[in-house]
């Protein structure tokens, strides 16, 4: 399984922002000003999906039959110290486990990687599921792999999603990427906006569900 995981990370590698004028009174300065003051403070990480080529995705998806997502995590700084992935583990609805599983990658100390590369990768064999992350930089290392991690977890069924739109996250906060839940009753498989807003409503008829967050550590 690692040398199949190696192959994979060896394959991903070869792929290669008007207002209205406000009016000229001495009150609305001081407004503007506060406003502009507080939007440059609150810097925010973008995170979406990799862009590929036709041939780059091709050669991605022919190197595993695998479920997978690749990520692009940008506008790191030097406040950003670490990344770390959380899993956690929902029934029916409820809060099993807040960290059921969790991996931390540190950053460089020095600050200097702004973009940051994720695959996201879920394995089964009969009723045991496994996520796998990797990450890497594109300016750093020669794109050596930083770290990698694996989740496993059963569930007799399983929907596997992932986030299609760009999250933005501040320093010390986290983001749902992605989700892997037992189908239930109704057999529906909830959007993760749904999930994000009232996980306990939108998982309670799937007896288990993971929740799978990026978090930036100061």
């Amino acid at each position: 399984m690692l040398k199949k995981w190696s192959v994979l990370i060896f394959t991903v590698f070869l792929l290669a922002g008007c207002g209205e004028k406000a009016e000229e009174t001495t009150q609305t300065e001081k407004t503007v000003s506060t406003i502009n003051t507080e939007s440059s403070t609150k810097k925010q990480v973008t995170i979406e999906q990799m862009k590929l080529t036709k041939k780059e995705k091709s050669l991605l998806e022919a190197s595993t039959t695998n479920e997978m997502v690749a990520l692009t995590i940008k506008g790191l700084t030097k406040k950003d110290k670490s990344i770390t992935f959380i899993g956690s583990h929902y029934k029916h609805g409820r809060l099993a486990n807040k960290e059921a599983s969790s991996a931390t990658f540190t950053l460089h100390q020095d600050g200097t990687d702004q973009t940051m590369n994720v695959l996201l990768q879920l394995k089964h064999e009969k009723d045991t599921y496994e996520s796998q992350f990797s990450m890497w930089s594109d300016n750093k290392n020669e794109g050596m792999t930083k770290a990698t991690a694996s989740f496993p977890f059963k569930v007799s069924d399983y929907v596997f999603s992932a986030q299609s739109e760009t999250v933005k996250v501040s320093s010390g906060g986290k983001a749902l990427i992605a989700y892997t839940a037992a189908m239930g009753k109704d057999g529906n498989s909830p959007m993760l906006e749904e999930i994000e807003k009232n996980p306990k409503q939108a998982l309670k008829n799937k007896s288990h569900a993971y929740l799978f967050y990026i978090q930036l550590d100061k």
